[in-house]
């Protein structure tokens, strides 16, 4: 179901789009994204600054807003070393009575989002609008921002995108789930996209009222949050 709580059916994740990408449309998954109701740990995304397993070098805002292709990724990250995806693919939901749930047949199984399906989890879900202008490149990342206080506008984006994300979550949770809610409390969330040879995408959940997709090295110990496409 889409955008409404059905207590009939069990919920093990929350629909942030409700398209796919080209490629995924290839492999049958045609309906959306879902967002995993929990997280799977704290992970670094790979031993050592080095390498680009996933052939991704996204250096502008447009790029990183396009790239949907988390799964496709995926079979790229999942050697020896790179704990982050293996993390995200042994994802398993659980219903309301804490049993547990493997992911549908017909659908991608949990994987690590895209930079691009974290930015549709802060639009859809996180009512974050397309904010045009204030996107910007540097010499290492490309970087998409809703901006703080620090424009002048004292606007938290951040605690603004995790209490619109909650609404959903604490749906779930007075039904008897499980969920991880988030926080504006410097939360970093990784993604499968790479910037280059030694920076990885995140979303960014900034105490300083910034909410950020932005980059740094791959030796980082941050969040992991499941996606799955059906």
């Amino acid at each position: 179901t889409w955008g409404s709580y059905d207590a009939n059916k069990t919920v093990i994740g929350i629909i942030f789009s409700n398209t796919t990408s080209s490629t995924d449309k290839s492999h049958g998954w045609t309906h959306g994204y879902a967002m995993a109701l929990q997280n799977t740990g704290t992970y670094q995304w790979y031993s050592s600054n080095s390498g680009n397993p996933t052939g991704t070098n996204l250096t502008t805002a447009d790029q990183m807003m396009a790239d949907k292709d988390g799964y496709s990724h995926t079979p790229n990250i999942q050697s020896s070393g790179y704990t982050v995806d293996i993390a995200a693919k042994s994802y398993t939901a659980k219903d309301r009575n804490g049993n547990t749930i493997t992911a549908p047949s017909g659908t991608s199984g949990w994987y690590l989002p895209s930079i691009g399906q974290w930015y549709d989890v802060c639009v859809s879900l996180g009512g974050m609008i397309s904010a045009s202008g204030k996107a910007y490149t540097n010499s290492n990342t490309g970087w998409f921002r809703w901006y703080g206080g620090d424009d002048g506008s004292n606007k938290n984006y951040s605690s603004l995108c995790a209490s619109n994300i909650n609404v959903y979550l604490n749906n779930l949770k007075s039904n008897s789930y499980s969920v991880d809610l988030f926080s504006n409390n410097d939360e970093y969330y990784w993604s499968s996209s790479e910037c280059n040879s030694s920076w990885v995408y995140y979303a960014y959940f900034c105490s300083d009222g910034n909410m950020s997709l932005g980059g740094n090295r791959e030796t980082g110990s941050w969040r992991v949050r499941p996606v799955v496409a059906f």
